[in-house]
């Protein structure tokens, strides 16, 4: 037998020495073992650098309010995102006077206190505050259920909004939809809105926007008809800014925008 590799009778590397080296490979099941004991190094390997490396961060414990600014009587709309599910948390208020209060939604008498709000099974809460014109910068804060007073202790959460009686304006902005014909904003400049088709302009806020009424005059062509054809129609309407009249000729047609009040009713006044 030759001897490939070592020893004082070596001779040099040949296809027969490779022929050797082939037949002695490990066989199968030794392979099998190997490759079993490899998967199986890799796999604890997995594990220890899972183990070891840093789970994702859950998201912050975040509250919002509706709006930045809100007039004074409004109610102010306050909404918390990452909170623990079905955890009820204090939801104290501070007020520009540093007193935290309670205001009664009807009444609007002022007790010293907060209330709770419970997060749903997602982690997310709302709550509603009532102002009665206190102006300035207020501070809504979460706190665990059990909080006792402490504005110093460090809060689940808190956002900061302001009361503020600055004039505003209301634009009903027209959306061209029949059934759903104004979009209201209520802003502090007008800017952009002057030029606007069918916007209507309010320099106060007002809390609904008209309606949009097209009103038309059908005259009969019967026989006995007489009407000339110059006959004028005339129409008492509760427009948005004061009652007005509408003066229609056969056939004629105008678009209306109907008042913010509960009085929509066009009443005919001659011409019939």
């Amino acid at each position: 037998m030759k001897n490939c590799g070592q020893g004082p009778s070596r001779v040099p590397t040949s296809t027969a020495c490779t022929t050797r080296y082939s037949e002695t490979r490990p066989p199968r099941a030794r392979r099998a073992r190997s490759l079993a004991l490899a998967l199986s190094l890799a796999s604890s390997l997995f594990v220890a650098f899972s183990l070891a490396s840093p789970s994702v961060a859950a998201a912050e414990p975040t509250l919002t309010t509706g709006k930045w600014d809100y007039a004074p009587g409004e109610v102010v709309d306050i909404s918390g995102t990452g909170f623990a599910p079905d955890t009820t948390y204090a939801m104290p208020v501070k007020r520009p006077d540093g007193s935290i209060v309670v205001v009664d939604p009807i009444l609007h008498l002022a007790t010293p206190g907060w209330q709770w709000a419970t997060s749903d099974a997602a982690g997310n809460l709302t709550y509603d505050y009532q102002l009665n014109g206190i102006e300035g910068l207020y501070e809504a804060r979460a706190y665990p259920a059990n909080w006792f007073g402490d504005w110093y202790s460090q809060p689940v959460a808190s956002v900061i909004f302001s009361d503020s009686a600055a004039p505003k304006n209301t634009i009903c902005h027209s959306t061209g939809s029949a059934s759903n014909p104004y979009q209201r904003i209520v802003i502090g400049s007008l800017a952009g809105h002057e030029d606007h088709v069918k916007d209507i302009v309010f320099l106060s806020q007002e809390v609904s926007c008209p309606s949009r009424f097209t009103l038309n005059k059908l005259c009969a062509t019967s026989p006995g008809d007489q009407l000339p054809a110059n006959q004028q129609f005339s129409f008492s309407v509760p427009a948005y800014n004061g009652q007005r009249t509408e003066t229609l000729s056969c056939g004629g047609t105008v678009e209306l925008a109907i008042g913010v009040g509960s009085n929509k009713t066009i009443t005919e006044t001659s011409g019939n």
